[in-house]
């Protein structure tokens, strides 16, 4: 099957009407779930494409491109295709498609070596990547506006990180939740002109507070965790788990984690 076309404002409108009135307005009849609709799909999480500098406090979370480069050929060869967050919810939701094995590639804060380690790769397979910016980063080297709209323009889709990724369930005052969870997406959308449907939580912590600000008071579609495991759509949208790549893991060894988190 090939793969979704991405969610665009007139589809996220559509979207709307269809859970107020049903696939095909008032007094339609409850359509035929279709086979795809059950897909579990993996979304893997990534931070730095790039060698891990000397005396690195995290190096963990560098990917050499190299190695990212062989985990993507090996994930094409075991049959996966990459597809956004937005597809994955068109097809859970409103019958939307999906290719045979989906899987989301993910990538937090929004580094510069997402762009120059990450999309050539991604753009040579025609794949789409998931990027979740920060508006306002603690963090170098930050990506630029120039380099988040030459991802845009290759198919990928912008989600939220917080505005300064902080640990959103050790926040107790409701002003700044807005400001991190429902102004940074304002501002993503308003900057960058795209829906910003999901949002990642900074070190994966979410709790029901924080949740019930990025679904009622922001409007997320869903929130991303680093809980491990394949999103599904009976998963909670505001606790979807992900698949941390480490630079230890070989590509073959990555398809060897999906096959058994499938089980």
């Amino acid at each position: 099957m090939s793969r979704s076309i991405r969610l665009t404002a007139a589809g996220a409108a559509a979207a709307v009407l269809v859970a107020l009135f049903g696939p095909s307005g008032v007094g339609a009849q409850d359509p035929v779930a279709p086979a795809n609709s059950t897909t579990p799909v993996p979304i893997l999480l990534y931070h730095h494409i790039a060698k891990a500098p000397k005396r690195s406090s995290s190096p963990t979370l560098y990917v050499p491109s190299a190695l990212f480069k062989q985990q993507m050929a090996a994930l094409a060869r075991a049959g996966y295709e990459a597809v956004t967050m937005d597809t994955v919810w068109s097809a859970w939701t409103e019958g939307g498609e999906l290719p045979d094995k989906p899987i989301v590639v993910s990538f937090d804060d929004g580094f510069t070596d997402q762009y120059t380690g990450a999309l050539p790769v991604m753009k040579a397979r025609g794949w789409p990547g998931v990027l979740n910016l920060i508006v306002k980063s603690p963090y170098a080297p930050k990506i630029t506006t120039t380099q988040v709209n030459g991802m845009l323009k290759a198919g990928w889709e912008l989600d939220a990180h917080t505005a300064t990724h902080p640990d959103l369930s050790k926040i107790t005052d409701p002003a700044r939740l807005t400001r991190e969870i429902v102004d940074a997406r304002t501002a993503l959308q308003t900057k960058y002109k795209v829906p910003v449907n999901f949002i990642a939580y900074p070190f994966g912590h979410v709790n029901q507070r924080v949740a019930q600000v990025v679904i009622n008071d922001a409007g997320f579609t869903g929130g991303l965790t680093t809980v491990a495991g394949l999103a599904t759509p009976g998963t909670d949208p505001a606790r979807l788990p992900r698949v941390i790549v480490s630079p230890k893991t070989s590509g073959p060894a990555l398809v060897a984690k999906l096959a058994k988190l499938n089980r």
